[in-house]
């Protein structure tokens, strides 16, 4: 059985949010108003596993998960078998009436796609570094001239 839930093509992401106070509706809150844990993908994945996990998020009251992966992986990141596995979770939440979210970052830092982004060197981060010393010759001395309150 599929639970329907709301989407943002539906109206507000909290569409109750300018209703009357519902003592019934704060006892037991849909989906949208329940947590939503970041959830590390750490190991290899394996989906028994995952599905298993969510069914555990369900009974555990929670309305969603944010599918996160961390050091430790030991998927390809974007791969085949990765994506397979976000979307039976993904599946799986829609069956259960749950929200699932992917946390597209792969480690860090933010909007890298765990190296992805950068193997062109074009989309390589890039910084200005702006000091009143030339790069690189700041000492000791310079330094507690900086920050004097930090002697």
């Amino acid at each position: 059985m599929t639970t329907s839930i709301p989407s943002l093509s539906e109206g507000q992401l909290l569409p109750m949010s300018s209703n009357e106070f519902s003592t019934e509706l704060f006892n037991n809150p849909p989906a949208q108003y329940r947590g939503a844990p970041f959830w590390a993908w750490n190991n290899k994945l394996d989906q028994a596993q995952l599905l298993g996990q969510i069914e555990n998020f369900k009974l555990m009251g929670l309305g969603g998960f944010f599918m996160h992966s961390r050091t430790g992986l030991d998927t390809d990141y974007l791969g085949d078998e990765f994506m397979a596995a976000i979307n039976a979770c993904v599946d799986r939440a829609k069956q259960l009436g749950m929200y699932a979210y992917l946390y597209d970052e792969d480690r860090w830092p933010s909007g890298s796609a765990g190296g992805l982004v950068a193997e062109n060197t074009e989309f390589r981060a890039r910084h200005i570094l702006f000091t009143p010393f030339a790069y690189g010759t700041i000492n000791s001395v310079d330094r507690e001239y900086m920050y004097p309150h930090r002697r």
